[in-house]
């Protein structure tokens, strides 16, 4: 199975020094004996000559809006829109999540309670729960035409969808580690305020379901109907 990782944004080297960066975090994420990962930097306007070639698209977490009008991110909207078309399983992870939300006809924009940071419980479905780390001002507001909530959480109600057999998406962060997290939650004082800092970094502590999710996801695209 062979998963093309389009990424959207590069770690500070303070932190990239941690767990490495985004690309490492990935590999970590989807690591399986069947998975071949490919990576193109679509931050930085390199994007795949075709939508086909890989069974899966994966558009990851970025410090950037998914609605914003920049050169890159439009590029990537149209790339987005071709792969659905074309048929094209797409996976999105926060900033992926509400770009393809946004793209298929839903809305990605500000959420009323701000910033959500830390380790956050998410709930399925099917009334199980997860944890995860959240680093986002930005939510879905309202879901693609056909799509249906598969996660929620607390100040998050539209935290993950799927349409079809065909696109998945985590508003949270399975790539990143409590370590990590803690050290981003530090950095962003001057955004998020001392009461919210210091709450998030405790909350790295929690036993992150980072591996299950990375499993789920490539588990729907390993059972997607030929």
């Amino acid at each position: 199975m062979r998963i093309g990782i389009l990424l959207v944004d590069n770690l500070a080297p303070d932190l990239a020094s941690i767990a490495g960066d985004y690309d490492e975090l990935y590999r970590w994420v989807f690591d399986s004996p069947d998975v071949e990962l490919e990576f193109h930097a679509a931050h930085l306007g390199e994007l795949p000559p075709s939508v086909r070639g890989v069974d899966a698209w994966v558009i990851g977490g970025s410090r950037a809006s998914a609605y914003d009008d920049v050169p890159w991110i439009l590029a990537l909207r149209d790339f987005v829109r071709e792969a659905y078309f074309a048929d094209m399983t797409l996976i999105g992870i926060c900033f992926g999540h509400q770009l393809i939300a946004d793209v298929l006809g839903g809305k990605a924009g500000p959420a009323d309670i701000g910033w959500n940071a830390g380790a956050v419980t998410y709930r399925r479905a099917d009334g199980s729960s997860f944890d995860l780390l959240a680093s986002h001002k930005d939510q879905v507001l309202e879901l693609p035409h056909g799509a249906e909530v598969t996660v929620q959480a607390e100040h998050c109600p539209i935290a993950g969808f799927r349409i079809g057999h065909q696109v998945i998406t985590v508003q949270p962060h399975p790539e990143f580690p409590g370590e990590l997290g803690a050290e981003l939650y530090a950095g962003r004082r001057h955004l998020l305020g001392d009461a919210v800092v210091d709450r998030a970094v405790a909350s790295c502590a929690a036993d992150l379901a980072r591996r299950e999710i990375g499993d789920e996801l490539l588990d729907f695209v390993r059972s997607r109907p030929i």
